[in-house]
Order: structure tokens, then sequence, then C-alpha cells
């Protein structure tokens, strides 16, 4: 095939222990971001990262074999749960070429519910909120 730009969305659940501080949430998403960013990079994989107390949501775009193989070790990952595919397929062009792993995030407080809601939905329907999801996602990205 001439084009083999693959992409993979994707929501779960936020599995990290509920008790835990934000210093710990905040080190677990910067060890997730940090491993992220060099296995991507190693393989031709970008894309970006969501992550909340409640959910994640992720787009990985890149050659297939990669891309599957990403997906595969994500849903072996005991931070995950009810991992939910929402959109994947051929690609016309990477919604994240500049960043290996991209962090999307809202500014300080805004937007969670509204961020909450979307992900929650995807998760019920993934089908039907499968490009609510990568819209929000580009929406959020900022680069760290």
């Amino acid at each position: 095939m001439a084009n083999d730009l693959y992409r993979i969305v994707y929501c779960s659940r936020n599995l990290i222990d509920e008790h835990s501080t934000s210093t710990t949430h905040d080190a677990e998403l910067e060890s997730i971001l940090n491993a992220s960013r060099v296995n991507n990079r190693s393989v031709d994989v970008t894309g970006a990262l969501l992550f909340n107390r409640e959910y994640f949501a992720q787009v990985l775009e890149g050659p297939r074999t990669p891309v599957e193989t990403t997906f595969e070790r994500i849903q072996r990952d005991r931070r995950h749960g009810e991992v939910t595919v929402v959109e994947n397929g051929f690609a016309g062009a990477r919604d994240f070429p500049e960043w290996a792993m991209a962090h999307a995030a809202p500014a300080s407080g805004q937007m969670e519910d509204g961020i909450c809601a979307t992900l929650q939905l995807a998760l019920l329907q993934p089908s039907a909120n499968g490009e609510d999801v990568l819209l929000l996602m580009k929406d959020l990205v900022i680069q760290d």
C-alpha cells in the first residue's frame, strides 16, 4: 500500500492508585511521557497523550507494525483499564508529526468536566466518538 501511515486512537480508564498523591500522578505521567518519547522515536511513531485522574486518551500514528506493537504494550499496562479503540486505520497525514509523544492538557482546571464527558462517551460508544477524541487531542496539545 502506498500510504502506510496508520493511526490508533484509544481511551482507557486510569487505574493508577486512586489514593496516590498528585505528586505520584505527576511522576507517573512524566514516566509515561519520557518512556513513550524514547520508544516512539526509535520506531517512527508520533502522537499525543491526555491523562487525568479518570482517563487516558492517546493517539498513535506511524508505520502500522510499530503502532500496533506499541498499542499491544499499552493494553497490557496495569495503569490502563477498559482500553477501547475509538478510531483506527490508515491516515493521510500525521496529526502530531513533530512529537514522539505530545502532552495534551488543558490550561489549569480548564474544561476538565468537558474532557471527562467526551472520554466517557467514547468508552461507551467508541465508533460514534472517535473523531471527537481526536479533535479534542489536537485542540489540547502542548509541547513540554
